[in-house]
């Protein structure tokens, strides 16, 4: 399970075992820095990714090589995972 809640509605009722999201983006100095506002966009392209390339993901592993394989950069620090916000951004033709 993601959860993809902030990390407010995180502390009121945790989820034991699902995989929690904190969507970042990378200064350019190399810095990761956790966005506020557009998080809900970043979550919602990853949703809508998820989606369209009809993914099987039922655990961790799957969602690493899944988003390896989609030109997602999520990357695990501590008991979160980041997800960065410019690798979901929509390609522009």
């Amino acid at each position: 399970m993601l959860d993809l809640r902030s990390e407010g509605y995180r502390a009121l009722g945790p989820v034991e075992g699902a995989v929690v999201l904190r969507v970042v983006s990378v200064t350019a100095d190399g810095r990761r820095k956790a966005l506020n506002h557009w998080n809900k966009t970043a979550k919602g392209r990853l949703v809508a990714l998820l989606g369209r390339t009809g993914a099987a993901v039922s655990s961790t592993a799957d969602l690493v090589d899944w988003a390896a394989g989609n030109g997602v950069d999520l990357e695990r620090r501590g008991d979160a995972w980041d997800l960065v916000a410019e690798s979901l951004e929509p390609a522009t033709a």
